[in-house]
């Protein structure tokens, strides 16, 4: 299996409309993420038959060409929570629409990303408890006063009359 920068990088077998298939996969795991092809189209695999998976692209592989790289991210399908989410549009995958028009205009250049949420603008986080200010990534309970956004929690009859 062929390597670049420790990860096993995989061959293109197989493309059928948003289904590929990839050989030399060997320990790639169900759901993780894979990016396909020389633009790096992200996908999810959704199924595995010894050293072959099989993924789900989330572009178009219009242009692929068998024998193209499939690399294993070695993450799972997950989106990113934080201040600013409601305050901006995503696609599918959760990359901000505002940011990929800027980059390619009207139609969305396919194999592009962003981050999901602006690492430039700081935020005043305050830890709900002292177990949250040693969390790591997953685990993080944080309240964040966001000024563009007004967010209420959800009411159910349940909750009625208490606060």
């Amino acid at each position: 299996m062929p390597k670049t920068e420790g990860q096993q990088v995989g061959s293109l077998t197989l493309i059928s409309g948003p289904m590929i298939a990839a050989s030399g996969m060997l320990g790639v795991a169900m759901g993780e993420i894979v990016r396909v092809g020389k633009m790096g189209l992200m996908g999810e695999v959704i199924r595995i038959d010894g050293d072959t998976i099989f993924a789900q692209v989330f572009e178009d592989t219009q242009g692929m060409y068998l024998g193209e790289p499939v690399t294993p991210t070695g993450t799972l399908l997950s989106v990113e929570l934080g201040p600013g989410l409601l305050s901006s549009i995503f696609d599918g995958i959760q990359r901000p629409l505002p940011i990929l028009r800027e980059q390619s205009g009207d139609f969305i250049d396919r194999g592009l990303t962003a981050s999901a949420l602006n690492r430039d603008k700081k935020w005043a986080l305050r830890p709900k408890s002292r177990k949250a200010r040693r969390s790591k990534a997953a685990t993080s309970w944080r309240r964040a006063r966001n000024q563009d956004v007004r967010t209420s929690r959800p009411r159910t009859a349940e909750h009625q009359g208490r606060d």
